[in-house]
């Protein structure tokens, strides 16, 4: 009879191997089939996230050589301007004057007799000349029972660009922060200078604008090559929208340079009725990997989402520019 057990015993053992095989391959076929979802190089999309196709079809276009309107660096006047008056802080924006080059200089005189016994910083969270914005990295720390005259200087590259020199209205959105509690205020101030005038537009018809629908509009400007080897795409963002809007670059893919893949990274975000001048460079080292010589073509796809419904990326290209 135990002889009889051990003989079935090894019967079962020997059944069951074949089944522990098969379970162990399956298994181990999972793991690869994992593994190489895990490895991709491509971004995953974010949970909920929608795509729109706007535009299908390549837009092409030529950027060649083209001169912007000429006009001289003028030196520029600003009354007066309260930003902040309250709890003992005061800030002042007393005039403006003109820099090096494209710098302006804002003088301003800030009091700070806080009531809270405390330092305050102020920063520049934004800044908008002429509908076009940009985002300075200015701030400073005031001390408690001081009176000081500070400078605000930022570079207007818009005269390089598209040739505004002399800024006629300056939006700038501060923050003031109270160090000790961690209270902040946000005020924004308008700033017309003796240069606005409300009629004054802007004529850029060497533009290639490869997207113009549902109030946003975007265009290449120009194309540049450095004696360091590194170059620079400069686009045109306009966002006539309610809505504040980010255009950008979501995957390496999105970029070729004559054809064989570069990254170039956009990242822009405009609120309602802003214009944005943007580069994007390519720099000498990406191209040299590719074994560029020469750049003859640009291809990208560019992104934007809307605020009011920022799940729905919207996929508005591609684009081709030739370069001369």
């Amino acid at each position: 009879m135990k002889r009889f057990a051990s003989i079935l015993t090894v019967l079962v053992l020997i059944l069951m191997v074949p089944m522990s095989f098969g379970a162990c391959k399956k298994t181990e076929g999972k793991n690869e089939e994992q593994l190489e979802t895990t490895g991709s190089n491509e971004i995953p999309e974010p949970e909920n996230q929608e795509t729109s196709i706007e535009v299908t079809e390549i837009q092409s276009g030529t950027i060649g050589p083209h001169e912007i309107p000429e006009s001289e660096y003028q030196e520029i006047s600003i009354k007066d301007t309260e930003v902040l008056n309250r709890e003992g802080v005061s800030i002042h924006i007393l005039g403006g004057s003109l820099g090096k080059g494209p710098t302006r200089v804002l003088k301003m005189r800030v009091v700070n007799n806080y009531i809270g016994n405390q330092d305050i910083q102020l920063k520049v969270e934004k800044l908008v000349v002429d509908g076009f914005s940009d985002t300075p990295l200015w701030e400073r720390i005031y001390e408690m029972g001081t009176t000081t005259e500070s400078e605000f200087e930022f570079n207007t590259n818009l005269g390089n660009s598209i040739g505004i020199r002399n800024p006629g209205k300056i939006d700038i959105k501060f923050k003031v922060l109270f160090m000790s509690n961690g209270i902040s205020y946000y005020p924004d101030v308008t700033l017309y200078t003796s240069s606005y005038d409300a009629s004054k537009t802007y004529d850029l018809p060497y533009a290639f604008t490869f997207y113009d629908k549902n109030d946003v509009k975007m265009s290449v400007l120009n194309y540049e090559y450095f004696s360091s080897g590194d170059a620079e795409l400069q686009f045109l963002f306009e966002n006539i929208t309610e809505d504040g809007i980010t255009i950008s670059t979501d995957h390496s893919e999105d970029s070729l340079v004559n054809g064989i893949p570069v990254y170039l990274n956009v990242y822009s975000m405009l609120d309602p009725g802003e214009k944005t001048v943007y580069s994007t460079h390519i720099y000498k080292n990406d191209l040299e990997n590719a074994k560029i010589t020469k750049v003859d073509t640009i291809s990208m796809t560019l992104y934007y989402k809307k605020d009011s419904n920022y799940k729905n990326k919207i996929k508005c290209n591609p684009f081709e520019i030739s370069v001369q």
